[in-house]
């Protein structure tokens, strides 16, 4: 029988030779102590400790050429470790080369394209040697009683293979701070959905009543200053940017059809907070 490895996501837990089996035990960063099936320690089995970015602290029993995180350390290349897309150099705590991604405007700190895991090796992995492997965490603060999305900001950054470059995780949390629940998030995208659905009919019915009433031009360039009422805007957005182009451009239509039109759009609007639908 060859030797076969086993992993749980990206982290070696055992290694099984004909002879004997290797358990590995990671940390979030690298793999800290092997052991035999009794977790005896002693030599030949392997402990090890590197500083931040990869120097090695201690090594015990039969050293391996796997050491910082997930990368092998090439002995015959100064040595650096390889990642895969490009070279970290541990004792610079920098790659060689730019990341071939490049960084994210809305993360000025990833600009800098030899930087490795924001500086933050401590909490962070890169095992491609991409940035694109660090998700945008985005905080939504919510209220809770309406289920409407007051403010949204970027919170941070995480890295991690077990996670897919660029994407974003939202983190939903009312105005004191407390985490939603699953069902508590679900109702406000509910929410969003039906308020998004209420402003497309209005829009429809407010530009019937512009183009009669001779007034588009007005409507138009309302529409314009003040973003629009969709099209593009995230979720966390969509509530304060349409409405507010909304309302602004109804108000430029005077006479009682608009006013009717408004006060029966924040009706509806109300009815969403109660009875969002599914």
């Amino acid at each position: 029988m060859s030797k076969k490895c086993v992993y749980a996501g990206s982290s070696l837990l055992a290694t099984i030779a004909p002879t004997a089996t290797t358990y590995q035990y990671p940390d979030h960063l690298s793999t800290r102590a092997e052991t035999d099936s009794s977790g005896n320690t002693s030599s030949p089995y392997r402990t090890f400790g590197h500083l931040p970015f990869g120097d090695i602290w201690y090594e015990t029993g039969t050293p391996s050429k796997w050491k910082f995180t997930s990368y092998e350390r090439d002995a015959e290349s100064d040595p650096l470790d390889y990642a895969i897309f490009r070279y970290d150099q541990w004792r610079y705590g920098r790659f060689m080369s730019p990341d071939p991604v490049g960084g994210d405007i809305n993360n000025p700190e990833s600009l800098n394209r030899y930087e490795y895991v924001l500086d933050q090796p401590t909490i962070y992995v890169d095992p491609l040697g991409l940035e694109s492997q660090c998700v945008t965490i985005v905080i939504v603060i919510v209220n809770r009683r309406t289920g409407e999305i007051v403010q949204s900001f970027v919170g941070g950054y995480i890295c991690s293979p077990d996670l897919a470059g660029g994407a974003t995780i939202v983190r939903a949390q009312d105005q004191a701070g407390k985490p939603l629940t699953p069902q508590d998030w679900q109702r406000v995208q509910a929410i969003e959905r039906c308020k998004q659905a209420v402003r497309e009919k209005y829009k429809a019915e407010f530009v019937l009543m512009a183009r009669r009433t001779g007034k588009w031009g007005l409507v138009a360039a309302g529409f314009g200053a003040f973003g629009g009422l969709v099209g593009g805007k995230t979720l966390a957005s969509a509530g304060a940017g349409a409405g507010l182009g909304f309302l602004a451009a109804v108000s430029i239509v005077s006479g009682t059809s608009g006013e009717k039109m408004l006060d029966q759009l924040n009706i509806d609007l109300k009815n969403c907070e109660q009875n969002p639908g599914p």
